[in-house]
This record gives structure tokens, sequence and C-alpha cells, in this order.
């Protein structure tokens, strides 16, 4: 499934709306929250078709995907910078993650749900604030 290609050519990012993040910036130990419903989407069936590797490409089925990500307890710091030319800094916590989701593409009569976000494990899970890119340079308070 996949948000698209922009004409930029950003591909599988989507914009989440104003209130579905939830994170505590003066203690990242309380953990964040991500609760995403219905997000609309367009099923591709292959990751080759998705990017156009594949022509004529099969035009896309309307998709929907949910999910519920929480981050919690802090097991190190995380901190990393490179100046040089990937431009990038960011601070914040190790932590631990669940996820559960769900998704579905109608016209294909095809639905999956996770088991349980208790059954989740993750490999590893953080929490940061990144600069990157044009805001590589910009003044912020890393503390």
């Amino acid at each position: 499934m996949s948000p698209g290609i922009a004409p930029s050519g950003l591909f599988w990012t989507v914009r989440i709306p104003n209130g579905w993040v939830h994170v505590d910036d003066d203690d990242l130990d309380d953990g964040a929250r991500m609760h995403v419903e219905e997000l609309r989407l367009l099923d591709y069936g292959t990751l080759a078709n998705s990017l156009g590797f594949i022509t004529p490409q099969t035009p896309p089925s309307r998709a929907v995907a949910s999910f519920d990500l929480r981050w919690s307890g802090e097991t190190g710091p995380a901190r990393a910078t490179d100046p040089g030319p990937n431009r990038f800094t960011y601070h914040g916590i190790f932590t631990h993650a669940t996820l559960a989701w769900s998704a579905s593409v109608p016209s294909q009569h095809f639905k999956f749900k996770s088991a349980a976000a208790s059954t989740s494990h993750e490999t590893f899970a953080e929490l940061v604030r990144e600069r990157n890119g044009s805001f590589f340079a910009a003044a912020e308070d890393d503390d």
C-alpha cells in the first residue's frame, strides 16, 4: 500500500493530521503515541508496480490502513550528528514500542488485522528530535 509518489519524487510519505501524534516533550519517559484511523491509501499490488517498474502499470486499488503505535520507557540516550553530506542531527532516547495495525482493500475483498499490540516485539525503537536538510543549521535548544 502506498500514499503515492509526489511530483517532487518524495514517495511513501503522508502527512499525519495534527492531533494524531501525542508526545510529552518535557518527559520522553512518558512515551508517545501515533494513532491513525482509516488512512486512505492506494494498493499497487507489488513493489515493482508501485514504483512504476511495470509497463503498463496496473492501476492501484483504493485501500485503508489503521494503526496504533506506542513508545514507552527509556532504555538509554540516543544522539548523533553528521555535519557532512548527510547533514542531520538528532537527540532523544532509545525506548520500547508496540504496534497493532489493520488494512483493507475492499475491491479485492482483502482484510488484514495484526495480533494485539501486546504481542509485538521491537528490534529497536527511538524517540528523537531531528533536524536535517535545510533545517540542519537552524538554532535549536538540543538539551
